[in-house]
């Protein structure tokens, strides 16, 4: 009689760490599956924008682009407990970048996941068959860091290469007064603001020529 007690109290303690793993698993196993839905990671200028987040449980999310918390409430709009949504009525190139979900979980567990989306306009910049990235008739604003992935299809092993583009820019002077003529006497102040334009910036030294 005392050997089945034993067993039988042996059996609790089982069940017992079994709800306990259950219960985890409840509690922890669905938050790590964080999810982000986009109709597509290559965007064309005066698209629209759409990212679904689903966080796999309740939580707070919130979003960022390239670290950066994203505060517009015209763009995030919450769905329910687990789910948020990104909305970018129309695309622009500065909308490049990595955006990133992120969870707090009302379990006290914290997540994230991130999504690269690359904008380009028209035809100027598009992948070609052989995996090159070409951008025709460069601009300033295709300056900034360019990601290369490889991923295996299905699986989770992937390699990420960044690469940093800069676009130098020709140097533009103006001034700000319209008239660069100025009629002034000896004892009147003068002042000319000249503007300067370029990248990298340039730089600026006076040259003062009098006229007898």
């Amino acid at each position: 009689m005392g050997l089945v007690t034993c067993c039988m109290v042996n059996m609790t303690n089982q069940s017992a760490l079994l709800k306990l793993a259950l219960l985890l698993l409840l509690a922890y196993g669905t938050d790590a599956r964080m999810n982000i839905i986009a109709s597509k990671q290559d965007v064309q200028v005066g698209e629209e924008i759409v990212l679904l987040c689903k966080a796999g449980g309740e939580g707070t999310i919130t979003w960022q682009k390239d670290e950066e918390d994203i505060d517009d409430e015209e763009k995030v709009s919450g769905i329910d407990e687990s789910s948020s949504k990104l909305s970018i009525k129309k695309a622009t190139m500065n909308d490049a970048g990595k955006y990133s979900c992120l969870c707090d979980f009302d379990s006290g567990h914290q997540d994230k996941i991130d999504i690269q989306l690359y904008i380009y306009e028209g035809e100027r910049v598009r992948q070609l068959t052989d995996n090159t990235l070409r951008i025709e008739k460069v601009r300033r604003e295709d300056a900034g860091l360019y990601e290369c992935q490889a991923y295996i299809r299905g699986r989770t092993i992937n390699q990420k290469l960044p690469v940093s583009v800069v676009v130098n820019a020709p140097p533009k002077v103006r001034l700000r007064e319209e008239v660069k003529k100025v009629m002034a006497g000896s004892e009147n102040n003068v002042s000319l603001l000249c503007l300067v334009d370029g990248l990298p910036k340039p730089n600026i030294s006076d040259h003062t020529s009098l006229a007898l």
